[in-house]
Parts: structure tokens; C-alpha cells; sequence
């Protein structure tokens, strides 16, 4: 669901009609709901991974800071987590009576159940044995805990987000050096789709552990609202990158709208419209003429392509980030300016 599509239009009137009759409480789960259904649209098996990082750093936000989460919250946080797992690994897979999980796809269908067996056995197994561990790990000195639980959040975005952006550029270049050396190695091929905004969630995700770590935020007491910090429509796709320290606040106190934030908001989506469809759209078929190398550019062609294919960079993410912050700025939020100077 692109921003400049008749499908994010009608999507945003639904959602902005039944938000502004809702008090802030409700309006935060409408919102959270929106932003998954928004994020699910691309593919709804990448809400599986958006749920694990937002549950590794919400637990690693209260370990760091208070040394320690209740019973009842773990045990809600390990059913979200079983939960998430299921849906997102096996859902796809009854819609088209196939392996065909995300997961990863897998060319062979029968190695491929077996791995989303494993993945789900494995995320089973950690869960029982994080709870099992529990106690031990309380008992840690708090300085040692919120260095350990800092590593931890850090490790687990980076592993992630390294996975499903370089796995097949290693194996391609491990494959390529063994057979340097007359070494033939099997490897089986991982079709890995690289989920919408992974880069953009992870790194603000991240932010928030280093931001408690380093005193300078109080973590989310409530799932649901870290959960949307996290997975906001607006800024989901790309950015612009949100501080915890500026946005979680917005999410746990009453929003009240008024008709500058109306008129704000409205300006800021038609100026990123106008830099999205008029510049960088209307550059888009120069900038591709002259970089599609089907003939001998000369010097004007190269110098003129290069300036409008900078131009056409900077207006499609200023315009986006411009619709972003003027659609939250019409639910009631100001979000980090971003693009003013290019």
C-alpha cells in the first residue's frame, strides 16, 4: 500500500473517521490494529518479524531499567510470541496448500516445512527456557543485567536485520571462493524476500534500549503502546527515524487536535505529494534514459542525468517523509522533522 495510491487514501479517511470519535485509549489500539493491517498489506508473513523485535525490546527496556518483568506479563508476552510464530509461519501455508513460508521460501517444499518446523520448535524452546531461566537471571547484579540485556537487544535487531539483508550475498561469495580452490559447495537456495522497512523499525527499535541504557527514557509500561511506537503507519516504511524519547510520550497522554494541526498536516501531505509525483515521478523517465547505458552519453546528457537523479532521490524521500509527518500531525502527533536541508 503505497502512500500515493487510491488504497492508502480510502484506508486513511476509514481509519481518520472512526479515530477522532474514539478517546485516546481506544484510538491507540485502532491505531495499532491499522498500522499492522497497513504493514500486513505488503505481506502479512512479515508481521512475524516486526512482533519479535518489538517484544525482544520491550523485555529488554523493562530489564534494563526496573531488573525484572511480572508473571503476568511474561506469561501474556510468551503467548503473543507462540502466537505471532504460528499465525505468520503457517497461515500462509493454509491459503496456498504448499510450504511456501516466508521464513524462509525454500525451493524444495519438504525442506522447506521441516525448517519452519524447526523455526517454530526453536522459538518454543527459547520462550519455555527464558521463562525457566527467569529467576537465575533476575538474581544477576543490575549493573551486569542492563549490560547483558543492552547486548542482547543490540545483537538480536543486528542479527536480523544482517540475515535477511546479506545471507545470500555471504553464501554467494563463500560459494564463489570455494570453487577458487576446486571445492564444490551445496548450499540450498534461500529465496529470502527483504521485508518493507526492516532497516528503518530495527534501528528506532534499537534506539529505545540504548536510550533507557544511557537514563535517558523510562520504558513503555504497556505492550500495546510500545507496540505502535514501533509500528506507527505513518513512519513504518520509510521513517523518518523516531525518537522514543519524543514519540512514546504522544502515545500515553490525550491528544488534542486542533485546526492548526488539521491545516499543518494537509500542507505538509500536498507539498509531499507535489515533491513525490511532479518532481521526482516527473524526473523518474530522464533520469532512466540516460542511466539505461543503450547508447553513448555525452557530457551534457551525464552531468544533466546525474543533477535530476539526485533531485529525483531527495524529492521521493523528502515527499514521503512530508506525507508522513503531515498524516500524524492529522491524528494528533508531531513527528521529528526530517529533509529540511538537503
Amino acid at each position: 500500500m503505497n502512500f500515493n495510491s487510491v488504497s492508502f487514501l480510502i484506508f486513511f479517511i476509514v481509519v481518520y473517521l472512526i479515530y477522532r470519535k474514539l478517546n485516546y485509549k481506544a484510538q491507540n489500539y485502532l491505531l495499532l490494529l491499522a498500522s499492522y493491517v497497513f504493514y500486513g498489506w505488503w505481506d502479512i508473513r512479515f508481521l512475524f518479524l516486526i512482533i519479535l523485535t518489538t517484544i525482544i525490546d520491550f523485555c529488554a527496556g523493562l530489564m534494563i531499567f526496573d531488573g525484572f518483568i511480572h508473571k503476568k506479563e511474561r506469561f501474556q508476552i510468551s503467548l503473543i510470541l507462540i502466537g505471532s510464530g504460528l499465525l505468520f509461519l503457517f497461515f500462509p501455508t493454509f491459503l496456498s496448500n504448499s510450504f511456501s513460508v516466508y521464513l524462509p521460501y525454500l525451493k524444495d517444499s519438504m525442506f522447506s516445512s521441516r525448517l519452519c518446523l524447526i523455526i517454530l520448535t526453536f522459538i518454543t524452546v527459547m520462550v519455555l527456557v527464558g521463562n525457566l531461566l527467569y529467576q537465575r537471571i533476575v538474581n544477576i547484579s543490575q549493573p551486569k543485567k542492563r549490560k547483558l540485556f543492552l547486548l542482547i537487544s543490540i545483537i538480536s535487531n543486528l542479527s536480523i536485520l544482517g540475515f535477511f539483508k546479506y545471507f545470500n550475498f555471504f553464501v554467494k561469495s563463500f560459494v564463489s571462493l570455494a570453487s577458487q580452490f576446486g571445492i564444490n559447495s551445496f548450499v540450498p537456495h534461500i529465496n529470502i524476500i527483504l521485508p518493507v522497512g526492516i532497516s528503518f523499525y530495527t534501528f528506532m527499535s534499537m534506539t529505545y534500549t540504548i536510550d533507557i541504557y544511557k537514563s535517558r527514557l523510562r520504558p513503555a509500561r504497556k505492550l500495546s503502546e510500545y507496540a505502535l511506537y514501533v509500528s506507527f503507519f505513518p513512519k513504518i516504511l520509510a521513517g523518518p527515524i523516531e525518537r522514543a524519547l519524543n514519540f512514546l510520550p504522544q502515545i500515553t497522554q490525550q491528544r488534542d487536535i486542533k485546526k492548526e494541526d488539521i491545516r499543518t498536516g494537509l500542507h505538509q501531505i500536498f507539498m509531499g505529494f507535489f515533491k513525490k509525483i511532479v518532481i521526482a515521478d516527473g524526473v523518474a523517465q530522464s533520469v532512466n534514459y540516460a542511466f539505461a547505458g543503450s547508447y553513448r552519453l555525452s557530457w551534457t546528457d551525464a552531468v544533466v542525468g546525474t543533477f535530476l537523479f539526485a533531485i529525483q532521490i531527495y524529492c521521493d524521500l523528502s515527499g514521503y517523509s512530508d506525507i508522513a509527518i503531515g498524516s500524524a500531525r492529522l491524528l494528533g502527533f508531531k513527528l521529528m522533522q526530517n529533509f529540511n536541508y538537503p
